[in-house]
Formats: structure tokens, sequence, C-alpha cells
């Protein structure tokens, strides 16, 4: 019998535990509803603002051989534009998942009141951003950390999940000022920050100078982080970062994550990657006999 890759997710089901990550694909209810459709448990739109935001201008990405580098600077329509987008994506095989990014504790606070109508399964509060001025003080901070999830509790009864930086530092005492202050999930890691530099020019790549690095080359950080904070608090975390096999999964879960964001990976292999990660990981779980995906908990 094929091992069960169903898990459930602050009370939400997922058909496997592979989660499209913010930022990629995610900036409309079509390729939202696309991802699911190809094999995503769950997923994720990219970060959206109160206001539109333009992010910032080219060179943004850059490509890298075990990773990416971005400082896209989360363009988006803004939340009354995105409502609509939603609606779109809920109508696929894959529950929603609203990342909310704003400059103020408030403003996260009024981007849930008003995507509230379009009903998402879940909110992800992205306060963890490198590429933006100020997004990773609320990460750092176990204090303002509980504030914005508190304020984003009261306007809302979805889920919610606090994306948590990979250079946080005290991670552990975000993680439990998140916990304490009502967050369902944890969703760890962002992106890193980084900086690429042009040979020829002896100049950054990027026009923002600082990325956020994701791929290979954040995965065993990523695990570091997924484990430290597993062993912090109880609540489901969604680890993130360098994910593209089976393998990769089955690591993360082991290390106590619930389910596995994937993002840089369907940059470079497209949607069918969640396919194959969950192919690769029922063919691990068999060969080990495990029967569901809370058995590799116990070692892979």
């Amino acid at each position: 019998m094929k091992p069960k890759l169903s898990v459930t997710l602050c009370g939400i089901n997922l058909d496997n535990p592979t989660v499209l990550a913010s930022g990629i694909i995610g900036n409309t209810g079509e390729l939202l509803k696309r991802a699911g459709d190809e094999g995503a448990g769950a997923v994720t739109t990219k970060s959206i603002s109160l206001e539109p935001w333009d992010g910032h201008p080219s060179p943004n990405v850059v490509e890298l051989e075990k990773g990416l580098l971005n400082a896209m600077g989360l363009p988006n329509p803004g939340a009354e534009n995105f409502v609509e987008e939603i609606n779109i994506a809920k109508q696929g095989d894959a529950p929603v998942i609203a990342s909310i990014v704003e400059s103020t504790i408030q403003g996260y606070a009024d981007v849930i009141s008003i995507l509230e109508s379009s009903e998402p399964h879940m909110y992800e509060l992205n306060a963890s951003c490198p590429n933006v001025k100020g997004g990773q003080d609320i990460s750092r901070s176990p204090e303002l950390a509980g504030k914005l999830v508190e304020k984003a509790c009261g306007v809302t009864n979805a889920p919610i999940s606090f994306k948590i930086s990979p250079d946080a530092g005290k991670l552990a005492d975000v993680a439990r000022a998140v916990d304490e202050s009502g967050a369902s999930a944890i969703t760890a890691v962002n992106t890193l920050p980084a900086k690429a530099i042009d040979s020829k020019a002896n100049l950054p790549v990027l026009y923002n100078k600082i990325g956020g690095l994701s791929g290979d080359l954040l995965h065993p950080i990523a695990l570091r982080c997924v484990s430290e904070i597993s062993d912090a608090v109880e609540i489901p975390i969604i680890g993130t970062g360098g994910v593209s096999t089976g393998q990769h999964a089955a690591e993360m879960i082991s290390s106590g994550a619930r389910a596995v964001g994937i993002g840089t990976a369907v940059w470079h292999h497209g949607v069918g990657v969640f396919k194959k990660v969950s192919n690769e990981l029922s063919s691990i779980m068999e060969k080990k006999g495990f029967e569901s995906v809370e058995d590799i908990e116990h070692g892979i």
C-alpha cells in the first residue's frame, strides 16, 4: 500500500506536504490555481501590501549555480486588487495562504481586513524580507513579532503563520513570542541577505545591492533553523529553503517541519516540481516502511 502523503496544517487538509512558497508565480489567481492543479498541497500568494508596490528596478535577480539571489522588492498590485485573485486561486485544488507585508504593524492588520472578504485559508506574515527597508526589524525582535501576531489575530479568525528570518538571531525567543501571541504556525525560513559582485565592473550586480539568497545554498541553514524552532515551540512549521527533491523534503520534516515550502525550485524546474518532490518522498517512505508523513519525524 502506498504511503499516506496527506497532512493537516492548522486544521487545513493538504493532499501532500508541499507548499508553493511566496514570491514565485504567486502574483495572479490563475498561476496560483495552476500550481495547485499541478500538485502543490497548498499555495502562497506573493506578499500583498495595502497599496500597490512597484518593487526595485532591474537588475533584481541573479541566477547562481546552487540558488538564486533576488531583490525584487515585493512588487504587487495592492490588497484591493488582490481580493479577486484569491477568489480565483480558491477555485483550484489547493488551499490558499495569503502572504502579507507592510511597513507598520497596523498596516498588516489593514491588509488582512481588506482580504477577509476573499476568505483565504490562512495568512502568512512576511516580516523578514531582506531587500525591503525595515523588513527584518520585526522578525529580529521577539517583542515586535509578538505585537504583530497579536494585532493580526485581532482582525481574523483564520490561522496566522509568522515568516521568520534565518538571521533573526534569537530564533527560539522569536518563535516563543509569536506562539504565545496566537500564531498558529511558523514559516521557516525567509531568504538570507546576500550580495553578488560583477567582477568586470567591480560593482554590485543587483540595483538594490543586497538581495535574498534562496535555493540549495540555503537548505542546510534552513534545516538548522527548523530544528531550533521545533525545539522551542509545538506549533507546526512550514520548512522552507532549498527544497527541490523528496530527500530535501524528508530532511525538513525530520527536522521538525509539518509541511515544506518550495520556491526557487519552481523558478528552475517549473510547477512539475511539486509532483516530483511528492513522488520522491513517497518512494523514500515506502523503502523505509513509513505509512504516513508523521512517521518521518522519527528519522529518515
